[in-house]
């Protein structure tokens, strides 16, 4: 069994404060409880809306604010989103790792280091380990296009998709 009170309360009174209450008559008093009885004077008829719910049985104090939970839920998906879409980043080591004493005429030059760095044909042809979701074929290395919302297609199937539709195949995530 349960006591359950669903109310505006005022902005002004952190829900800290209340559970506090709620929490201290439960410990005191037996159960049944009247939530409104012993919150009556923070209920206010323009405040926030809150749900409290105190298990007789366990004596928990249970605050539920629908606003809240919303916007949880909302940073939630947006981290785990933007969590998704985010590359390893691959830390560059220093000059003295690279070359060690070496002076600067013994380094190599920019050029010579881009050069060095470069895709070579031999690494593009990998398998990128990615299946394409439109013609359900493994996607190399070099045609690999990854979408915002983190999916994985070949550049000229979702060149062809997008001339049709403008989301991802798989989520319909705006493409724009």
């Amino acid at each position: 069994m349960s006591s359950v009170l669903i109310e505006k309360f005022r902005r002004d009174i952190p829900i800290t404060m209340l559970h506090g209450i709620l929490k201290q008559h439960v410990i005191i008093y037996p159960p049944p409880y009247n939530i409104r009885g012993i919150l009556n004077e923070y209920i206010a008829q323009n405040g926030i809306q809150i749900q409290i719910r105190i298990e007789h049985s366990s004596r928990n104090v249970n605050i539920v604010q629908a606003s809240i939970s919303s916007h949880v839920l909302q940073v939630t998906v947006g981290a785990f989103q933007n969590h998704r879409l985010q590359m390893p980043v691959r830390q560059m080591p220093s000059m003295e790792a690279m070359f060690g004493n070496a002076s600067i005429s013994q380094r190599p030059s920019l050029d010579e280091m881009f050069a060095r760095n470069r895709v070579r044909p031999a690494q593009s042809s990998a398998s990128s380990g990615k299946t394409c979701s439109i013609c359900m074929e493994d996607i190399l290395v070099s045609e690999l296009q990854i979408l915002r919302c983190a999916h994985y297609f070949h550049t000229h199937c979702i060149q062809r998709w997008s001339m049709e539709q403008n989301n991802c195949p798989e989520c319909r995530t705006p493409l724009t």
